[in-house]
């Protein structure tokens, strides 16, 4: 059997004929259709290349089509594996924003006057995983609410006090502190030494807070 080739071009690829003689002298078409590799391939942050079909990403993104950009971590096909502090799809959602709020003391150190009834708990700029505590215990240090600095931990549940900490004046030490996050509510158990009085006193105390707002 004979064949001739005949080669044209339309859209979206290369139009391949064969004519030619089969059984019985009956005449034969024969058509195949190339496409090139990047037909119909995105990427929204890099670009396809033709030899694989695949996309090549611009430095910073990841994913099949490049979609997904890690601010504070490094990815992968799969996604992003984000970095201590961080969370979310992309990586740029620090952590201590969960707990981040306006509470109230719900229960305090037994025998100790609450000044102020109310805490807010406010996301540190300088780390994403410290939480600053305003009104820690209810206390009041020249007419001033006494702030501690705490670090919420990568699952989310659990605070610990980062380092030793003296406030108001050096008067109050909090030497010790480890806290539950269970939903709205905040369990906080610490140690602190009272500078006051003539002779200083270590106390052990659990204050309860839950938030009031949205």
């Amino acid at each position: 059997m004979r064949w001739r080739w005949i080669r044209t071009v339309r859209a979206g690829g290369i139009l391949s004929v064969y004519l030619g003689l089969g059984i019985g002298g009956v005449l034969v078409l024969q058509e195949s259709c190339k496409k090139p590799a990047c037909n119909g391939v995105l990427c929204v942050h890099g670009y396809c290349d033709e030899a694989t079909g695949s996309c090549v990403c611009f430095p910073g993104y990841y994913g099949t089509s490049c979609q997904v950009s890690c601010v504070h971590g490094t990815g992968s096909d799969e996604g992003c594996t984000c970095d201590a502090g961080y969370m979310g799809a992309s990586c740029d959602t620090p952590i201590n924003t969960t707990i981040a709020g306006v509470y109230r003391l719900v229960d305090y150190c037994p025998g100790d006057t609450v000044a102020v009834e109310y805490a807010e708990f406010r996301p540190s700029a300088s780390n994403p995983q410290d939480v600053h505590i305003v009104s820690f215990g209810g206390w009041l240090c020249n007419h001033r609410p006494i702030t501690i600095r705490m670090r919420l931990q990568p699952n989310l549940t659990g605070l610990i006090l980062p380092d030793t900490q003296r406030v108001c004046n050096d008067w109050l030490e909090v030497l010790y502190a480890e806290g539950d996050v269970m939903g709205k509510e905040v369990r906080i158990r610490y140690v602190y030494t009272d500078y006051s009085g003539v002779v200083p006193k270590t106390e052990t105390c659990t204050t309860y807070y839950t938030r009031i707002d949205p």
